[in-house]
């Protein structure tokens, strides 16, 4: 995996900050600064040598069938440093803190000499589960449990094909289960 337009200059493990290309005018936490980070740790064995900077979390559970969208964790006070020049960065998605008492900060930004506006818009989506069947009706369960497995066929790949062809199938009446976990 490579990322086509990395948004982020440098990781400093020492110093736990991430630091912003210059001319960054918009960026996602998860697609642009993680999947960097993901990226630099397994090609540069550096940065592995540092505790992790940041994790990747989201589908938490919010009840319904509704899970959080993704989001960045600045692990251990991390924080981003946005380029030295004037100009507004928009961060397109949610970023948080690992410890919001320790290290309530998401950006450094004492250290600049000019004017950056940061415009924070949090994610507008959440991720909904939606219940499409699947379950088996009364008389389905009673068919399935009534097939005497030992003579269902079972689908089986000949070594040449790897799973391209089939040898064998069952019968369309024996087709809901063959012995699925064997395949």
């Amino acid at each position: 995996m490579s990322v086509a337009n990395p948004v982020v200059e440098t990781f400093d493990g020492w110093n736990r900050l991430i630091y912003l290309k210059q001319g960054v005018a918009s960026y996602h936490p998860i697609t642009d600064v993680y999947a960097e980070y993901i990226y630099q740790r397994q090609t540069d064995e550096s940065l592995r040598k540092w505790f992790p900077l940041v994790s990747g979390e989201g589908g938490v559970a919010k009840g319904n069938g509704k899970r959080t969208p993704r989001y960045l964790v600045l692990i251990g006070g991390t924080m981003v440093v946005p380029y030295d020049e004037t100009g507004v960065i928009e961060q397109t998605g949610e970023m948080i803190t690992s410890d919001p008492v320790l290290y309530p900060n998401i950006y450094y930004v004492d250290l600049l000499q000019n004017s950056v506006k940061i415009f924070i818009a949090p994610a507008e989506a959440e991720i909904i589960e939606i219940a499409t069947g699947g379950a088996l009706t009364a008389a389905q369960n009673n068919k399935l449990m009534s097939l005497n497995t030992d003579t269902v066929p079972t689908a089986v790949w000949s070594e040449s094909d790897r799973g391209d062809k089939l040898d064998s199938l069952p019968s369309k009446s024996d087709i809901i289960v063959a012995n699925m976990l064997d395949l």
